[in-house]
Formats: C-alpha cells, structure tokens, sequence
C-alpha cells in the first residue's frame, strides 16, 4: 500500500506513505507465533515536511548536502550526542552515578524489608504456572553464558524449546550458548529464544512495555521458574544477592578479576561453601572476559565436579 498527496509547489503527486511486512526476529518478543506475518504501514516524516514547508528538494532535510548548522542550531533537532573531552567526561560520570542509583535502590529495599520484619521463607514452592515464551536480547560482545548452565536445569522441571537468532542490527555472529534439544518447538510447553542485538545489556523482555535488565536478574528470574537449591532456597541467600550485584556493577577485565579473586579467598564458592547461582554467573562473567588466574581455574575445577562448566 502507498499514500500519495499533491505537492502543489513541485505540481505533481509525491508518495508521503508506505508499507511493509516485518521482520521474523521482531516479532519474536510479542510471543506471535513464527508463521503468522505482521504488516505495517504510516506517513513519513520528509514528505508531509516538505509540502508543509515548501521544501522542493528531498535532499535539504536528509543526506550528505543538509546544513548542520540548521540542524545543530534548530531546538526541534538538536545534536544532543557529546563532541568535547568534557561533555564526554560529563557523559561517563551520568553513566556511574545512574548505576551507583541503581544498586542504592537495591539496597533500600533490603533496609525496608529488615526493617518491616519479613521472615523470607527458605523453601520455593512448587511454580503453578510457567511464561509460555522468553525472549533475551544481549550483545555479541557479551553473551549470557550462564544460560549454558542453567537451561538444562529448567528443562528437567519443564521441556524447553531454544532458539538463536541474529538482529539485523549487528553484523557479527553470537556464540551459540543455549542447549539444543531434540524435541519439536509444539512439544515444549516453554520457548526460549535469544536474540543478539545493538542493546547495551542483556535484556529478558517480558512484553512490549516490561523488561528485566542485566544478565543477573535475568537468573533471578529463571531459578524462581523451578525448585532449586542454588538461590532462595539456600540459607546464603543474602551472600548470594551481594556477589549478584556486585558482578552485575563492575566493569571491565580488571574490576571483575579482582572481584572473583576477592571472593575465591574467603570462601571455596563466590557466595560461600556450596555453589550458588552466583558461581553461575561468575562462570558467565569469567568466560566471557577471559579471566585466566590460579585461583580461578581451582574454582572452575571445584564448579565442574559439581556439574557446571563452560
């Protein structure tokens, strides 16, 4: 389908409209099923400009010949992306504090838990109902490989169909990190899907307003999906949140190094003695940076004998 309106200072119809079927790895997060096709269409923004505006040429507004000094200048389309040492200072600093909120919002809810009494009960009760399809968004640069690990744990609770997909937003291939399986896509009541993306973290979408971010939530949410003894079941459940947000804060190959080392000199486990879901993700985080250290790959030995390796 295409809309055309009349151009009176061109004299002539000028296509302000169009349509188009969308991509399969779109659709994906809205739970359509894979063979159902979505068509969409709207106006443009250059053609309607242009007749408001008296505009002859298309090439004024977009491409290589638009002044950018009009553009730069106009309050309606400002360049708000930092061009100086200083503004991209200012840039990593917002960036720190929105994190430094973010884990102060954590643990504001763990005073406010502390201080209304809740007792937290040490048993998961059996799940009665289970999501029908995740979606995972991550970047080729840092896969989730923590999904490596626990998708055959929730698949003994629930058979579940894995699927890997390429955003055509990213050129790179990922890593293929979720297990395969030999049951249909129709056999499994539970779809689990990654896509790599242009996203800054690894995101669980759960619909088309909700999302859960970071690759640490992400096994939050999916040891609460089945009965478990590496998260809240376990009486190091305050440990293991600690180590959880503690790696889903620190940049880097250095940060994160010293974090595990840290760690991995108090106790056999991140979190303790036992392995815990934050073994998990420190596997994740230690694959995925390389992070080669004596101390390390003993934990990684003590890890594989308990059935948990990358």
């Amino acid at each position: 389908m295409e809309i055309f309106s009349y151009h009176e200072g061109l004299g002539k119809w000028v296509e302000i409209g169009n349509s188009g079927i969308f991509r399969p790895e779109m659709l994906l997060p809205m739970g359509l099923p894979e063979d159902v096709n979505v068509i969409a269409w709207g106006l443009s923004l250059e053609r309607p400009t242009m007749i408001k505006y008296g505009v002859d040429n298309i090439r004024d507004l977009v491409g290589h010949k638009v002044n950018l000094g009009m553009v730069q200048t106009n309050p309606l389309c400002r360049l708000d992306k930092p061009n100086t040492n200083i503004e991209r200072q200012f840039d990593v600093v917002n960036k720190r504090w929105d994190k430094i909120g973010s884990r102060l919002e954590i643990l504001q809810k763990r005073v406010n838990a502390a201080a209304g009494d809740i007792t937290l009960s040490t048993e998961i009760k059996p799940v009665t109902s289970l999501p029908s399809s995740l979606v995972v968004h991550s970047n080729v640069t840092q896969p989730p490989f923590s999904l490596t690990l626990i998708t055959p744990l929730l698949s003994k609770h629930t058979p579940v169909f894995t699927s890997t997909h390429n955003h055509s937003s990213v050129d790179q291939k990922g890593p293929a990190v979720l297990p395969t399986t030999t049951l249909r896509r129709s056999q499994c009541p539970l779809k689990l899907t990654l896509i790599y993306s242009a996203v800054d973290q690894t995101k669980l979408v759960l619909s088309s307003t909700k999302s859960i971010l970071g690759e640490a939530n992400l096994l939050r949410y999916i040891a609460r999906m089945f009965p478990n003894t590496l998260y809240e079941s376990s009486d190091m459940l305050n440990q293991i949140d600690a180590v959880l947000d503690s790696l889903a804060s620190t940049d880097g190959k250095h940060g994160n190094t010293k974090l595990v080392t840290a760690a991995l000199e108090k106790n056999k486990f991140l979190a303790g003695e036992r392995l815990s879901l934050a073994d998990l993700l420190g596997l994740s985080v230690v694959k995925a940076y390389n992070i080669v250290t004596p101390q390390v790959k003993e934990w990684q030995g003590r890890c594989k004998k308990e059935g948990f390796y990358l």
